[in-house]
């Protein structure tokens, strides 16, 4: 009799083990882990060729934007940004020269933001939420003919959360991170360091200000198989590696404070600054020329002006001088060395 039920008794105790087996696995345990919150942004972001930022009327929507806003202008304009190819452009409020590198970080941080909760998927009045016809809000278009628009409203009562209208729909919960993250205007898209070049390709910097009265001429020359035997003189002059790239970070350093003006409104001020930079591009020289206009009503600040003669930068008069002044310094340090 037993040697009949054997097999069954095998099959039972084999049963029993692999049950045992997957409870000591938890293979039946529920999974309590919470489902992640779904992303704001459903499109390939790689596929997005056109930005729109639209800031608050007057006395509408929240504020946040307003308040995080970098540049000290009166009420911030619409902001349009086309891309076409790799290529992105500002086409409004102007055709300001942009940083590329700004609006991938903006991008980035579209493509991170999640979505914490549904408030109400129909609403009738979005007033409630702070969402009217002058609230601030974002808009993407991506290259199939998708589109997100994005309407901030004001901040939930239980803090760190804004609500937000979806593609005029649906209202969400966003964090207070995202909504900071999100509301930009034009100078937030602008290069604040207007001044720039590779030192790899740098022959030559010719600085003359008025303010400070400096005049001096760098020169260098690279060593592309190693950088640090690169060779630099300042007025004739040999002086160390760290002085030289010392004196073209101070000069390339000067921040504008403010969105940028036509050349052409600054040219009738008084010229305080040349500086010129040559350089050598693909084997071809090319120089780079500067100028600076101050204002005689506004002595803290300067204009300066592109190579393209196109754009005038506000720059600090501080900023100006303490570049102007990196080269004196730095010949200042190299005769008091022993």
């Amino acid at each position: 009799m037993i040697r009949k039920l054997m097999p069954s008794i095998i099959l039972l105790i084999i049963l029993v083990a692999g049950v045992s087996y997957a409870y000591s696995q938890n293979f039946f345990q529920k999974d309590d882990t919470p489902a992640a919150d779904p992303k704001l942004l459903t499109m390939n972001v790689s596929d997005i060729d056109s930005i729109q930022i639209h800031p608050a009327s007057s006395g509408g929507g929240n504020t946040a934007a307003v308040q995080n806003a970098t540049a000290p202008s009166a009420a911030p304009e619409a902001v349009q940004l086309d891309k076409k190819g790799q290529t992105w452009t500002m086409t409004a409020p102007a055709a300001y020269p942009v940083n590329p590198y700004a609006i991938d970080d903006w991008l980035t941080a579209l493509q991170s933001a999640a979505v914490h909760g549904t408030v109400e998927e129909q609403p009738a009045d979005t007033s409630k939420y702070g969402i009217r016809a002058d609230t601030q809000a974002i808009t993407v278009h991506s290259q199939d003919g998708s589109k997100l628009t994005v309407a901030i409203g004001d901040e939930l009562p239980t803090k760190g959360y804004f609500y937000a209208q979806l593609n005029g729909s649906t209202i969400v919960q966003l964090a207070q991170q995202t909504v900071t993250d999100l509301q930009a205007d034009a100078f937030h898209f602008i290069d604040t360091t207007p001044v720039g070049w590779d030192d790899n390709q740098l022959t030559q910097l010719k600085w003359s200000s008025t303010e400070p009265a400096v005049s001096w001429t760098l020169d260098h020359q690279a060593n592309l198989a190693d950088p640090a035997q690169d060779t630099w003189t300042l007025n004739g002059k040999s002086i160390a590696l760290d002085q030289g790239t010392g004196i073209t970070d101070a000069v390339k350093n000067m921040p504008t404070d403010r969105l940028p003006v036509p050349a052409s409104q600054v040219q009738s001020y008084r010229k305080v600054l040349t500086f010129s930079v040559s350089l050598t591009v693909d084997g071809k020289a090319a120089t780079e020329r500067y100028q600076g206009w101050q204002d005689p009503d506004d002595k803290q600040y300067v204009w300066i002006t592109d190579p393209q003669n196109r754009w005038a930068y506000h720059v600090s008069t501080d900023a100006l001088s303490s570049a102007g002044q990196s080269a004196v310094n730095a010949v200042d340090t190299d005769q008091s060395s022993p």
